[in-house]
């Protein structure tokens, strides 16, 4: 019986991350023929107000929900259950509200702080979203607190294709019809209400169902009230603001990126086609984060279980092993990313501008990748204060970079800010993490070994690159492939060579023990 529902929870985790990598693909993807149909200023226009929609995302797709179920998780009988659902439900139509009326009164006082106002429509058509927000994010926390991972999934799945179908639509007529890349921009963020809309109809209908028909709770004695809304908003508020740290990072270059290049002189059409520039790094990061962070995910059921059970040796053992394949993945990604970025960034959009800015940008992968797996283990021990007080440190870090060195390096700064804050982050949540920890990882020269890894792939993507040199943007493509193929190859032979990775390691990566039998086999006929 334990082990049926072990199965049962393995097999639902798995549904959820199949759908949130669908979901997150999806996510990456369509900003490429997005950029492409309405150029640099309409992808700077629909970047600009994007962070006020992801961070709906977070509240409705993995924050919020994750939070959420854990309460319905912990609840004891069904009608606790219930009443934990229709308190959750309460908690953030309170959130919602206040967002939507803050986003839609004061939309043309966001949008001058954006230093554009013509924004305001844009701003005020994503504050609707977050009428939507509540009832999406309570039924998808009710459906993974029992368990029920196909029914999230597919909304997400469902939510997100309706989405990108809109967003292209509109940028295809609007291109077609020479619409105002502003109007494009608005129609674009308009497919997030009707895909909200879509997962909200999939999903409300069984909620309300399961619970009696009654959605909102009945009354409540205050100090219950009281006492569910300080946890509520305590630890659900730091594990969402934790989810939305890239966001938040993007939402302060909404308000500073512009304004840093207009005051180092640059006219506002050429500060906004820059911007749009700068922005092509996020679909790049959020690829990048998708390969760097999977491997180390699949770990985290170990880690509740051995720390529920209270088995130390376990937890740290397993701690090491998914912070290293973190580590390890994350520098593979974003070196890989270094290697191929002229080629990448010509096929992709057309161009090799910003190059060097968005190389930059892509060492956030590495960083966040880092930051999510070090957070995971202070959260599965309930650190939720060093986890925020690390997010507050690195978004204020940010604020105080940006403009600056925007003004000193152009867009290059505006990334180095980024990962300037990014480090900060690390380095607080790191030196939360126990000594013994702390410890192992570095244990045999990982980090020396790392340094090679990453030398050595860099060091191909140069050399190769260097031999295919300019070519057209389908010839770019080629590029992409030989010297990605080239940079794989050798950065899984240094990593075997240097013993990167335990043998046990090795084997948790997909199809690693295929990897370490042909390279053993390889390594024998030398």
């Amino acid at each position: 019986m334990r082990q049926n529902h072990l199965q049962s929870l393995m097999r639902g985790a798995w549904i959820l991350s199949l759908g949130a990598l669908i979901t997150k693909i999806l996510s990456a993807v369509y900003r490429v023929p997005f950029q492409n149909l309405v150029g640099n200023t309409g992808f700077y226009v629909y970047q600009q107000v994007y962070p006020l929609y992801g961070l709906a995302v977070v509240l409705a797709l993995s924050g919020g929900p994750v939070f959420i179920s854990k309460l319905v998780a912990g609840a004891r009988t069904p009608e606790q259950r219930a009443n934990v659902t229709r308190q959750s439900l309460v908690m953030m139509l309170g959130v919602g509200g206040v967002i939507f009326a803050g986003l839609f009164l004061g939309a043309p006082a966001i949008a001058r702080a954006m230093a554009d106002a013509q924004l305001a429509p844009l701003i005020r058509t994503i504050a609707w979203l977050y009428l939507i927000v509540p009832f999406v994010a309570v039924a998808r926390g009710y459906f993974q607190g029992n368990n029920n991972m196909v029914a999230t999934a597919t909304s997400q799945v469902v939510e997100q294709i309706i989405r990108v179908v809109i967003i292209i639509a509109a940028a295809v007529i609007g291109t077609a019809l020479h619409w105002s890349v502003y109007v494009i921009g608005a129609l674009a963020l308009g497919g997030a209400l009707v895909g909200g809309l879509a997962a909200a109809g999939m999903l409300v209908p069984q909620v309300h169902g399961a619970l009696d028909g009654r959605m909102l709770p009945a009354s409540t004695p205050e100090a219950g009230w009281r006492q569910f809304a300080a946890r509520f908003f305590a630890d659900g508020g730091a594990l969402v603001l934790f989810s939305a740290l890239m966001i938040l990072l993007q939402l302060v270059d909404s308000f500073t990126i512009t304004k840093g290049l207009q005051a180092s002189g640059i006219l506002p059409a050429a500060a906004r086609n820059l911007k749009g520039i700068y922005d092509r790094g996020q679909p790049l990061v959020q690829l990048g984060l998708v390969v760097a962070t999977a491997l180390a995910q699949s770990l985290l059921p170990a880690l509740t279980v051995a720390q529920r059970k209270q088995a130390h040796g376990f937890y740290n053992r397993t701690a090491v092993m998914m912070l290293h394949l973190a580590i390890a993945s994350a520098v593979l990604a974003t070196t890989g990313l270094i290697a191929i970025m002229p080629f990448a960034n010509q096929f992709l959009f057309g161009d090799r501008a910003g190059t060097g800015a968005l190389s930059v940008y892509v060492l956030s992968v590495a960083l966040v990748a880092a930051i999510n797996a070090v957070a995971s283990l202070l959260q599965s021990q309930d650190q939720f204060k060093t986890t925020t007080a690390a997010l507050v440190a690195g978004v204020l870090v940010k604020i105080m970079l940006t403009v600056r060195l925007t003004k000193m390096l152009g867009i290059t700064g505006s990334a180095w800010a980024t990962c300037i804050a990014l480090f900060v982050t690390l380095v607080i949540v790191y030196r939360a993490l126990a000594p013994a920890i702390r410890r192992a990882i570095w244990h045999n020269g990982f980090k020396a070994h790392l340094i090679g890894l990453a030398a050595a792939v860099l060091l191909t993507g140069w050399f190769v690159g260097g031999l295919i040199g300019t070519t057209s943007r389908m010839g770019a493509l080629l590029g992409c492939a030989v010297v990605g193929i080239a940079a794989l190859a050798v950065a899984l032979f240094t990593g075997y060579k240097l013993k990167l990775l335990t043998v046990r390691e090795v084997i948790m990566l997909p199809g690693g023990s295929k990897i370490l039998h042909i390279i053993k086999r390889k390594t024998r006929k030398e």
